[in-house]
């Protein structure tokens, strides 16, 4: 784990530092934003076209593919109003 890294993801896109955000290990996921999204990626260094370690908006409709990691392990993407887990 990473909490520097999680706690600037969520600082970025506006939540409260601990609050839940997808963590990254080695390989990343795909995914489709239905809405327009703030988010962050920081942490390691993935293959993902996303910058690290700022703000990105992204339109409805983006496929944001996280490939694998080329330097480091770990890395948390912070979506903005947070992520509601049970």
């Amino acid at each position: 784990m990473d909490p520097v890294a999680l706690a600037l993801a969520n600082a970025l896109v506006g939540n409260p530092v601990h609050a839940a955000a997808l963590e990254i290990t080695i390989l990343g996921p795909e995914l489709r934003f239905e809405h327009v999204t703030l988010v962050a990626l920081c942490g390691a260094e993935f293959d993902s076209g996303l910058p690290r370690n700022r703000p990105v908006l992204l339109a409805p409709g983006t496929r944001l593919s996280i490939g694998r990691a080329a330097r480091g392990a770990r890395a948390y993407l912070a979506v903005a109003g947070g992520i509601d887990v049970a």
